[in-house]
Parts: C-alpha cells; structure tokens; sequence
C-alpha cells in the first residue's frame, strides 16, 4: 500500500481500501496501540506556511521526497490503529465507518469529540465555516462560507483533545478535499431539553 495512504487509513481510523482485484475492503477501527497521536502538520511548519497548511499540502510536499525520507516524517507519529472489516449495512441507512458509540458516522452530522468536555451521543449545533472551491481540481479554497447544522457526538479521536471537534465529511473525493482543509473556529452548543 502507498505509504501516505496506508497514514492517512491509520490516521482516520477507518476507510475503505480497493483490493488488486477490485474488490472493496471497508475497514474499521479495531484499537490502538494506546500511544499518543501526533500530527505530523506540526513537525512541517518550517516546510510548509500556517496558512498553507493543509492534508493536501503535507502530502505534495511528503511526495516530493525519497521514500525513506517519507516514511522516517510518516513514522514520527507513534500511534498505530488495528482494523476489523466493516459489517454490511443493517437497520441504519448511513453506512459509514462505526463510530466509538457502535452506530454508523453520518456524513456531515457526525462529530468526534473530546468525551472529557462533551458527553457521547449529545445532539450539538455546530456553526463554522466550510470551505469554497473554485474547481473541481482545487485543493485550497477559494474562500470560506458560514454554516450551521445539527450533529451528534458520535465518536472520539486520538487528535481530539480539548475544545476541538472533527466533522465526518463522509467518503469520496469531495470528502477528503473538505476535509482536508478543516481548520476554522467555530462554536458548539449543547442541546438538552427544559
């Protein structure tokens, strides 16, 4: 497997790999090593600018180096996840990668969260921005639009400490490039009945 693939499986804890034969493994996580994460963006800063940085960054500039040199920066992050196949798609009509709470992430409604701030399965509204791209061939935005949307903290995330979530943009393409560049402020509110 690509090394920056098989970092950015490891990374996300879960995705879905296409086999020689064309056959779709869909992985999810099955554990940890239990070391600590750490995001090889912030080893980068003195290759790549702050305002720069991105998923897409980090990797052209990773490709741009002898393979050892990749995997020496790769291999900086200790932590190491444990895959199981994904069970085929049952009662719930979502169908992403299981969550820390056993259900299914929704696109764009899941969020993983530090469980020390938020509780597992809160119904939150989160207000951000998201990214604006030109076109389809685009990795960094163009510029960023406000959004507000209801979501649930589903899961949890070795990068998740503190007042910080990760949005479930879902699988494809698309996905990875919003995902990719993800890093605006926003606030979270706590919804619970009177």
């Amino acid at each position: 497997m690509d090394p920056i693939v098989a970092f950015v499986l490891q990374t996300e804890g879960g995705g879905t790999v296409e086999l020689d034969d064309g056959t779709r493994l869909r992985l999810d996580h099955g554990g940890t090593n239990e070391q600590p994460h750490v995001a090889i963006g912030r080893l980068l800063t003195d290759k790549i600018p702050r305002e720069r940085m991105s998923m897409h960054a980090i990797e052209s500039y990773l490709r741009t180096l002898p393979e050892s040199e990749m995997r020496a920066i790769l291999e900086k992050n200790p932590r190491y996840a444990f895959f199981k196949p994904r069970p085929e798609p049952g009662a719930f009509r979502w169908t992403g990668p299981a969550t820390s709470i056993g259900m299914p992430a929704a696109a764009g409604r899941s969020v993983a969260i530090d469980p020390r701030l938020v509780p597992m399965g809160t119904l939150l509204l989160l207000e951000s921005e998201k990214p604006r791209f030109e076109g389809p061939a685009d990795h960094l935005p163009s510029g960023w639009e406000r959004f507000s949307r209801v979501v649930l903290a589903h899961d949890t995330g070795g990068g998740i400490q503190g007042a910080r979530i990760d949005l479930y943009w879902g699988e494809g393409r698309e996905a990875e490039r919003n995902a990719g560049v993800m890093k605006q402020p926003g606030r979270l509110y706590h919804l619970i009945p009177r």
